[in-house]
Order: C-alpha cells, then sequence, then structure tokens
C-alpha cells in the first residue's frame, strides 16, 4: 500500500458522508490507496455511515469505544494503516478532485517527506469566513512550490511518510483544543522541511463562528497554550511568545476591562464593511486568548 488517507472524527455523521464522496471522486486512478477511518466515541451514526460506504480504495474502520481525543485518534490511525505514506484529513473537509494525483505525483518527484496544501473555509459567519480566507492569512498568499516554516503546517491536510510518524506521534498531553498540531511541527521542523503545494486544497466547511471560536481560543488560553510554554520555551512564534507576558497574576485586576473590550470590539465588528474585519478579528481573538491565559491564572 502507497498512501494511507487518515480520517478522524467524532460524531460527525453529517460531514462524513461529503468527505468520503470526495475521497471516491478523485481523478486519481490507482488502487494503492487506503482509507483508514477512526471513529473516536460517536454516538451517532458516523460508523454506519462509513460501514455502507462503497469505494475502489480499501476501507478499514477503527473504533474507539469513547471520546479519547484527536490526538490518540490520529496516534490510532497511524498504527493501523499499511500505506508507506499518510495523509491527514478531518471528517469535516471534502478534498479538491486532484488531490491524490498531485500529493502521489509529488512524492515521486521530490526528496520532501512532509507535504501540504491549502485550507479554505466556509462558515455560517461570513464576515468570519471572510477573515479565514483572506490573503494575507496563513499559507493563503502562496502561488507557487515552497517550504514554508513549521507554525504553518496543518494537519487536516498534510502527507507524510509513515515512519516519521511512527517516531513522532502526537502529544497526548493535549487533551483540549489547539497547541498539538504545533508543537509536533516543531519537532518534525528540526530534520525535515515543508513543501507546500499550491494546486490542491481541502474544504472545511461549516467553520465555528467568531462568537463560538473566540471561547475554542479561551480554552486553549487556560490549557494547552502553557504546554507550548513549557514544551517550545522561546522558540515559540512571536505572536504566542508575547503573550507569556500575560500569565502574571497581576493581570487578573485588569480581566474586567479585557473583558469590555472584547465587548467593544465585537459590536464593532459588527457595523464594519467587509473591507476592515481583519485587524478587528486579530484584536478579538488576540484578547479572547489572554483571557483564557489570565483565568488559569485565576482558577489557581
Amino acid at each position: 500500500m502507497f498512501l494511507s488517507i487518515i480520517i478522524i472524527g467524532h460524531n460527525s455523521g453529517n460531514s462524513l458522508s461529503q468527505c468520503l464522496t470526495s475521497i471516491k471522486n478523485q481523478s486519481y486512478d490507482g488502487k494503492d490507496v487506503e482509507i483508514v477511518y477512526v471513529d473516536d466515541g460517536s454516538k451517532d451514526n458516523s460508523i454506519n455511515i462509513f460501514k455502507s460506504f462503497v469505494c475502489r480504495f480499501k476501507t478499514t474502520l477503527v473504533e474507539h469505544r469513547s471520546n479519547l481525543g484527536r490526538n490518540i485518534a490520529r496516534n490510532t490511525g497511524i498504527k493501523r494503516c499499511l500505506g508507506k505514506w499518510c495523509l491527514f484529513v478531518n471528517s469535516n473537509v471534502v478534498l479538491s478532485p486532484n488531490l491524490l494525483s498531485v500529493y502521489i505525483s509529488e512524492i515521486k518527484k521530490n526528496k520532501y517527506n512532509i507535504f501540504t496544501s491549502k485550507i479554505k473555509y466556509t462558515c455560517l459567519d461570513k464576515s468570519f469566513e471572510l477573515y479565514l480566507n483572506q490573503k494575507s492569512r496563513g499559507l493563503n498568499n502562496l502561488q507557487s512550490k515552497q517550504t514554508i516554516p513549521y507554525y504553518n503546517l496543518l494537519f487536516s491536510n498534510t502527507c507524510i511518510k509513515k515512519t516519521i510518524m511512527e517516531k513522532n506521534n502526537f502529544d497526548i498531553e493535549f487533551t483540549s483544543y489547539g497547541g498539538s498540531e504545533l508543537e509536533l511541527s516543531y519537532r518534525l521542523n528540526f530534520n525535515h522541511k515543508f513543501l507546500f503545494l499550491p494546486k490542491i486544497y481541502v474544504t472545511r466547511f461549516n467553520h465555528p463562528t467568531l462568537k463560538t471560536h473566540i471561547y475554542r481560543i479561551e480554552e486553549f488560553g487556560r490549557k494547552n497554550i502553557f504546554l507550548l510554554f513549557n514544551k517550545l520555551n522561546t522558540s515559540l512564534p512571536k505572536f504566542l511568545f508575547y503573550s507569556k507576558f500575560f500569565s502574571f497574576r497581576v493581570f487578573i485586576l485588569i480581566l474586567p476591562f479585557i473583558y469590555v473590550i472584547r465587548k467593544l470590539l465585537l459590536f464593532i465588528y459588527k457595523i464594519l464593511p467587509p473591507a476592515n474585519y481583519n485587524l478587528i478579528v486579530k484584536f478579538v481573538l488576540g484578547i479572547s486568548l489572554i483571557i483564557g491565559i489570565i483565568k488559569k491564572k485565576h482558577e489557581k
């Protein structure tokens, strides 16, 4: 087996069929591909959807009896897959029709061991969708094949040689939202370069709205960011490195004021024209991260 598509999902019945259909409709006509779906303790019909899925590629279902988290689920997929290469996607993405063809072609032509490409987003909050897809964000502005920094690697659309992943599992200390992919890409960065491919992408549909996402960012600030502080230390990207400043307990005193600022920014966000969304959203997300960090100190 050449390539294993590792899909992780939890209660993904509303999206899994679309993801699987996009794999079934790939332009790649080889049969040296398998699909490994790791169901992480779903209570809906996700497992039945996968069992009933018919495709020319080999399919393997792995069931977790309870929700163990995405890092354990991905590690399970690595252990169970047969391919020489692992393509990591989530159950809430749709693959562009030529994605497999391009990845496999580039793997055979290049000496890189890690490949990635863009993620496009859809969201009910159309203003936030514009921010997520803005050209200056992440990999969105890249139009040519090139190496990228480790902090731009996202595992909803990344292809990695299996032998590398067997030595570098996802860190299961990260049990909540955010940070684990950054930590892993940082480790991989010491011995490998990451090649960006511009002509393929996945579409992540139904991304949480800004109003919902800020609480995920708060959770990241309360929990996983402190693991990153310890594991990456001075090697943190700048936008996270400077957030360490707010881990001093004295900032508890200004927490109510920070909440007021965020509320004001969210109000401005609602009334501004689309051209001005980006900066406001960055401030809202940054403030939400700071709120999470301060709340963690407050809990102690």
